[in-house]
């Protein structure tokens, strides 16, 4: 937790809405197990793009072609894959199993 208390107080925010984009914990579901463990980690990257808002990743997920997610994680170095098919599937269960109404998708 330190790290991101350090980086709050230390990034620069080059960009009018830059925001530090933190994994804060993972929901359990079948379709994640093995990541239940990550919590306060900063999102550097999504498929190899520096991500830079929340409304960024948002846009990110929303037009990207390719058949997985990839994250990639400060200050441990993991990297997560999720098959993105897998993922939008999973959504609703994960949603309905830890009692959370819906999704919740970010406005540009």
């Amino acid at each position: 937790m330190s790290y991101l208390v350090a980086l709050a107080a230390s990034e620069p925010m080059l960009e009018r809405g830059q925001e530090i984009v933190i994994l804060a914990s993972v929901l359990c579901h079948r379709s994640n197990l093995g990541y239940e463990h990550l919590a306060n980690l900063h999102l550097k990257y999504f498929n190899g793009i520096k991500v830079t808002s929340l409304s960024h990743l948002n846009h990110l997920l929303t037009v990207s072609t390719e058949k997985y997610f990839r994250f990639e994680f400060s200050p441990s170095g993991n990297v997560v894959i999720i098959d993105k098919a897998s993922a939008k599937a999973a959504t609703t269960e994960v949603c309905k199993e830890n009692a959370v109404p819906g999704p919740v998708r970010l406005r540009q």
